[in-house]
């Protein structure tokens, strides 16, 4: 947990400097030229992300469709001011035709009229509630079937059924919108995974 801290104080390169230096001098160059000394992280083991501060989380919901006229939609915003959210993956089922997904930049001053739900943790380690539920995140994701928005940058005419796997960062405002290509379409099945964890300084504009 130090290393991590002093991360955050100091610095990557000056704790990889403090980790990595070998007492008593350099080697000499005609013993050991080609061996470095170097510091492995394996970043998908859970140890990692829970020392950095990093949360895993998941919620999976599905809209109706609202009629002539309207359009279903599910976002994850990022209501925080100083957490980030990546979106690790999305999974998304339509009644019929494609999917759109959108990055909304800097969002909601007023967030969005629609059915408010949160995401849970993944990782059972995380506090749970007095009720016994597991932890629930920072980030909204918000349903609704009225009118869909427009985004900034899209990932669009996906397949009906789909999978994103590009992580989608959102800064503190942002939103990642998903939603059929077509009016009065219900969205079957929609699920989020993500991560999110405190900014360090330097991360946020």
């Amino acid at each position: 947990m130090s290393q991590f801290n002093a991360i955050g104080e100091t610095g990557l390169s000056e704790v990889l400097t403090k980790r990595l230096t070998t007492p008593g001098g350099s080697s000499a160059p005609s013993v050991a030229p080609e061996i470095f000394p170097c510091l492995v992280l394996e970043n998908d083991r859970p140890e990692w992300l829970r020392l950095a501060g990093s949360g895993l989380y998941s919620r999976g919901t599905s809209v109706t469709a609202g009629g002539a006229g309207t359009r279903s939609s599910a976002q994850i915003i990022n209501a925080q001011t100083r957490t980030l959210v990546v979106v690790e993956r999305v999974e998304i089922a339509v009644a019929a035709g494609l999917v759109s997904a959108y990055t909304i930049m800097g969002a909601p001053g007023a967030l969005p009229i629609g059915t408010q739900i949160r995401g849970q943790a993944r990782d059972s380690r995380w506090p749970r509630t007095p009720a016994g539920q597991p932890n629930q995140s920072t980030a909204l994701i918000i349903i609704d079937n009225t009118l869909g928005l427009a985004g900034t940058s899209a990932a669009a005419a996906l397949p009906a059924t789909a999978v994103i796997t590009q992580p989608w960062v959102l800064a503190p405002g942002d939103a990642m919108y998903v939603c059929p290509n077509a009016d009065n379409v219900a969205i079957t099945y929609v699920s989020f995974f993500w991560r999110e964890r405190p900014a360090q300084p330097g991360e946020l504009a």
